[in-house]
């Protein structure tokens, strides 16, 4: 099913994880909140 555009998409990662820049390919999705074992980033 698809979820509604107003759903947030959160990600689970380990603080080593973290990178400053990423390249974004066409296919590839983002995420709206990253929670870590040190802090949450939240999408700017």
């Amino acid at each position: 099913t698809k979820l509604p555009e107003t759903c947030r998409k959160v990600a689970l990662a380990y603080e080593e994880q973290i990178v400053d820049q990423i390249q974004m390919e066409s296919r590839k999705y983002t995420v709206d909140i990253i929670i870590t074992d040190a802090r949450v980033i939240y999408k700017i």
